[in-house]
């Protein structure tokens, strides 16, 4: 029987001795977030009262874990500056090179065959295996606090596709930069509902459980967040067979699936790893209807079922933890939150997304005017990756073509940064979508969505005058075909000295 039910006359007792106000003042003392190496008195102790020297940062973990490997490393130059062979609790303040405040680290957290996490849904410790992640870092926020969560595997992992990896390669840390860790964390914030975002979420053991999951918070916004956050481990538990490896599976699955940016049951194309996807959603293939209300009524069924999904879910876990009786009003705060966002009214607003499951990727196109010399098709030119700042909502995205395409011996590689790369045997030719003229979209036919995608180099590169391309042909979402070649024209459809095409 679920932790706190089991226990709901002990529960009554302590609620009549002590009061409600008691155990909000445990959960208060709780705290709850972040990064950094031991000193003994706080690694069991995630207090928010904990005095932090210039060069730490406090990292949380909301369950406990036992007999892990923290490290922290230097994300730029890979080295470990922290490690904690074996790390026991719920937090730590680690160190750090107080002259490198101002960059990404990157904390790993690795298990063992005696490692353990905190079951607080059954109120038992059970076996723990797997390698977290979460970027950190110490300037970013005053407090220096962060909270190490499900939700920070995933920015790590949408982090490193905002700078360019592809699956199937070496990870190569060091190209993530502030602005992709930024947009990685609004990425996965907006999918998740800022689910653990709160770095005064309530860290939990078995000693905290009480204090937490039967009490009241300091205020009803951390209450609120608190369940929802906690509610993402019920609906898991609650979905797969009350599995008591939910901390670990839907670590793995939601990394997964929001590599691609998305809570949408698909992950980097060229990724083959299995995920259990949490929801399914349908593709935006009509460049005509690249709005927020279009693609917010397109993903309408999905987002609305998983919200629909967690919010039984959180209130689920509200239940169990007895909270209709023991806190009525803010199980109905609870109960009448919203559990998805609300599309964007304004049709030329760059704000397409909503917040909540769903695929807000533009489809591959476009609908205005535009033209480019030497084309009879409408084109649009100055073609960029997905990490560039164009609030344009007529402005192509690429954001669908992003990934690893394999057939018949060629390989193609769509990076976030705009870099693509065509290769087959020896042959390898390498272009970058980076805004100039060389680089644009021409419409061949609106009906079907269809396109070709053109990144050239800037200037011409042979006796002959002719730019290098990669040509990208493209229908609905999909790469047909990738040519690398030449052309004299800035904008060709066909080029005029092929070197490699290949049929995907």
């Amino acid at each position: 029987m679920p932790f706190l039910k089991s226990r709901k006359n002990f529960y009554s007792t302590i609620f009549q001795t002590f009061g409600i106000v008691m155990l909000s003042a445990f959960l208060v003392s709780c705290g709850g977030s972040s990064n950094t190496p031991p000193t003994p008195e706080s690694n069991n102790n995630d207090s928010e009262s904990t005095k932090l020297q210039p060069n730490e940062v406090l990292i949380k973990v909301p369950l406990e874990m036992r007999n892990v490997t923290v490290k922290l490393y230097d994300n730029t130059s890979n080295q470990v500056v922290t490690e904690i062979a074996s790390f026991n609790g719920v937090s730590s303040a680690l160190k750090f090179p107080i002259e490198k405040a101002n960059r990404i680290y990157r904390l790993e957290i690795s298990t063992h065959p005696n490692s353990q996490i905190y079951d607080f849904i059954n109120d038992q410790y059970v076996t723990f295996t797997g390698t977290y992640h979460a970027l950190v870092w110490p300037t970013s926020t005053e407090s220096r606090v962060f909270l190490v969560s499900p939700v920070s595997e995933a920015v790590y992992q949408r982090a490193l596709v905002r700078a360019g990896q592809l699956p199937n390669e070496n990870l190569d840390h060091a190209q993530i930069d502030d602005s992709h860790f930024i947009m990685a964390m609004e990425d996965v914030n907006a999918a998740l509902l800022n689910a653990f975002k709160n770095e005064k979420i309530p860290t939990v053991n078995n000693a905290t459980a009480l204090a937490y999951l039967a009490s009241t918070a300091s205020s009803q916004s951390l209450y609120l967040d608190s369940y929802l956050s906690f509610g993402y481990f019920m609906h898991w538990y609650n979905t797969h067979d009350q599995a008591t490896d939910y901390y670990a599976a839907l670590t793995q699955n939601i990394a997964l699936d929001l590599a691609d940016g998305y809570l949408d049951g698909k992950t980097v194309s060229g990724n083959t790893t299995t995920f259990s996807a949490l929801v399914n959603t349908v593709e935006n293939t009509d460049a005509r209807f690249n709005t927020a209300p279009d693609i917010g009524a397109n993903q309408k069924n999905a987002r609305e079922k998983f919200a629909a999904e967690l919010r039984t879910a959180v209130l689920d876990l509200a239940q169990r933890q007895l909270q209709p009786s023991l806190n009525g009003s803010a199980y109905k705060a609870l109960s009448d939150r919203a559990y998805s966002g609300t599309p964007n009214s304004a049709y030329n607003s760059a704000n397409i997304r909503t917040s909540g499951a769903g695929d807000y990727r533009r489809a591959v196109g476009f609908n205005s005017a535009g033209s480019c010399d030497d084309t009879i098709y409408p084109c649009k030119r100055g073609i960029n990756g997905i990490n560039n700042d164009n609030k344009d909502i007529q402005f192509p995205s690429i954001e669908y073509l992003v990934g690893r395409f394999e057939a018949n011996g060629c390989i193609l590689k769509v990076r976030a940064t705009g870099d693509i790369e065509l290769s087959k045997d020896n042959q390898v030719y390498k272009s970058s979508l980076n805004g100039g003229n060389t680089d644009n979209l021409l419409r061949v036919d609106a009906t079907t969505q269809e396109y070709i995608l053109n990144s050239g180099s800037a200037e011409p590169s042979n006796s002959t005058q002719q730019y290098p391309f990669i040509q990208l042909k493209i229908k609905a979402n999909k790469i047909l075909s990738a040519s690398a070649g030449l052309d004299k024209r800035s904008s060709p459809v066909q080029l005029e000295t092929e070197q490699l095409t290949c049929q995907f």
